[in-house]
């Protein structure tokens, strides 16, 4: 093995130019002869002489033999002055020299003469030479001897590369950095053989496939850096690392709902509540619409229609991997006749959130009720007017009304609102009941369909309102041998109810999955139910 040879210490050094200067003044005074100018001519100026580690040299079975040890490979500073000992008789016809080359003169080299000084004669007293290292000279030298081959060593400079003063390796190229070999050992790679990565201006694709998990890829548009998790051919998955806007990167799958194509888009649609399933990060469009208000029972108005919310043609949500809910709103009931008809439920997806549609207002159980559209107005006992239910901005619109006649003759009602217009209020108490607000048409399936219409008022008698296109009841017309029902609304999934006009009829029911509101009631009947939400998901394929 190398050993470590010595330690210079600089606080002993001085300038060769000084000791030049002093040998030529010793001269002029006899001390030395011009000849032994030269002993010191192999150190170079500005080279630093001092307290030189001292190699002791002995020859033994025709090998230098140094510190004890047969043609030992000697580790040096990387810079610093060397002596070698050649006082011992067994250097006798064997002085040592240093060289570039292995075998150095024997091996097609040629002898160092800058930064070398022989002194006196190889076996006698008194006998060295010493070696000057350089920092920027070769990594690698050899000592061998002048007269006879294949009796020297290396000498190898420590560049303190760490733990132990491991020699660096030797070759290298720009761009090539250390890598551990073994232990104690390193060796020059390039960055790619120990972390490949890849610079492009965009942003992978579960097509890239790399080599390896851990394979890096940088963005530099957008600074986005990823890093593959999952090397499975052409279903790679690139998970972001530090600030991101795009999210995983994999094979994307999804389930739940019914599963259909529109063009470029796959399209999901949840006609009940269930988990909206997702493997990876992708870009989605949504339509959300409430469950329907219930319409009012006894002479009861319209129900309003459930709220919507879509981002078609506007920004698309981030859908991140993993499980989401999805929640679909019910329609509002009238259980029975006695007790309170109800609003349409909520439903939700993604984080977002429609509100169901208000209850119509009913003579015998009050008011009508706010929504994501409002419900109908009627005449409401020992009340001096019927009030209108309200809509949510951005969702829907409010119910027709107020009503502010008296419990007397043909009792006309006002419609439940819808998500594309209010409810209609009728112009007086004998007139023609409101019709449902019309509902919005939005081809996000490849179904030109409307969606949320209001319920229609109901008449005593009279002709009642009709349900608002997209799927609203119609209200119910009959009373005591006359009157004409309203006809359903139509241009939907289902299209809503029309009761009949030839007996006491409760309210037609709204559409189911179209979020639209149902029709009012005749006397001592229930208001028609609401219909429920829907839910709809696309995203491009």
């Amino acid at each position: 093995m190398a050993g470590y040879i010595g330690n210079v210490q600089s606080a002993a050094l001085i300038n060769n130019n000084a000791v030049k200067t002093a040998v030529q003044n010793a001269s002029d005074s006899n001390v030395f002869s011009d000849a032994d100018h030269s002993k010191l001519d192999g150190i170079a100026a500005g080279a630093t002489v001092g307290s030189q580690p001292t190699i002791t040299v002995t020859v033994a079975g025709g090998k230098f033999v140094i510190d004890g040890t047969s043609q030992h490979t000697i580790l040096m500073l990387s810079s610093g002055v060397y002596k070698f000992d050649q006082s011992d008789s067994s250097n006798a016809s064997h002085p040592l020299r240093i060289s570039t080359t292995a075998d150095g003169t024997h091996g097609g080299g040629s002898a160092i003469t800058t930064d070398f000084v022989a002194v006196g004669t190889a076996g006698q007293a008194g006998a060295y030479v010493t070696f000057t290292i350089q920092q920027d000279g070769a990594d690698t030298y050899y000592y061998y001897c002048a007269n006879h081959s294949g009796m020297g060593g290396a000498i190898a400079k420590n560049h303190h590369s760490g733990a132990g003063n491991q020699h660096v390796p030797a070759g290298g190229a720009a761009g090539q950095l250390l890598q551990y070999a073994s232990a104690g050992t390193a060796q020059w790679a390039s960055p790619a053989s120990g972390f490949a990565h890849t610079l492009n201006s965009g942003n992978p694709t579960i097509t890239i496939n790399p080599s390896a998990i851990g394979h890096m890829w940088v963005n530099t548009t957008s600074g986005e850096t990823f890093v593959c998790t999952d090397a499975t051919n052409n279903a790679n998955v690139w998970v972001p690392i530090g600030r991101t806007t795009s999210g995983t990167i994999a094979l994307f799958t999804a389930t739940g709902g019914v599963v259909s194509t529109f063009g470029s888009y796959t399209v999901h649609t949840f006609l009940s509540s269930a988990n909206f399933v997702t493997t990876a990060t992708r870009n989605m469009e949504y339509l959300i619409v409430a469950g329907g208000g219930s319409g009012g029972t006894e002479a009861g108005a319209g129900g309003g229609a459930g709220g919507v919310l879509h981002n078609m043609g506007g920004t698309a949500v981030s859908v991140t991997s993993g499980t989401h809910p999805i929640v679909v709103g019910a329609g509002g009931t009238a259980p029975v006749y006695s007790s309170q008809h109800t609003s349409g439920s909520n439903s939700s997806a993604l984080g977002v959130t429609a509100i169901g549609g208000g209850r119509g207002a009913a003579s015998n159980l009050g008011n009508a009720h706010n929504g994501g559209s409002g419900g109908g107005a009627a005449f409401v006992h020992n009340q001096s007017n019927g009030q209108h239910g309200l809509g949510t901005s951005g969702q829907g619109n409010n119910g027709g009304g107020p009503i502010t006649w008296g419990n007397n003759g043909t009792h006309a009602t006002a419609g439940g609102g819808g998500a594309g217009a209010a409810g209609a209020t009728p112009s007086g108490q004998s007139a023609t009941s409101g019709a449902g607000g019309a509902g919005l048409q939005i081809n996000f399936d490849g179904n030109n369909y409307y969606y949320a219409g209001g319920g229609g008022g109901s008449s005593l008698g009279g002709t009642a309102g009709n349900g608002g296109i997209g799927g609203g009841g119609a209200g119910a017309g009959y009373y005591n041998g006359s009157g004409t029902s309203g006809t359903g609304g139509a241009s939907a999934r289902n299209s809503g109810a029309s009761p009949t006009s030839t007996s006491l009829a409760n309210g037609g029911a709204a559409g189911a999955n179209t979020g639209s509101g149902g029709g009012g009631a005749t006397t001592s009947q229930l208001g028609g139910a609401g219909g429920s939400g829907i839910v709809i998901i696309r995203y491009l394929t």
